[in-house]
């Protein structure tokens, strides 16, 4: 079953008041998204305090 209806246009806010599960509506659109842990470099300062 198709999420979007391929003779009708959808502006941004409209796609994310559909209530389909994100996955499945990227994957509509023909993308796709993978969760993942990143490690950022540390700074050697706190950039909370500035120094």
């Amino acid at each position: 079953m198709s999420i979007l209806n391929p003779n009708q246009s959808y502006t941004f806010s409209q796609l994310f008041s559909l209530k389909a599960p994100p996955d499945e509506l990227l994957a509509e659109l023909g993308y796709g998204f993978v969760k993942a842990k990143v490690e950022l470099p540390d700074l050697g300062y706190d950039r909370r305090r500035g120094e």
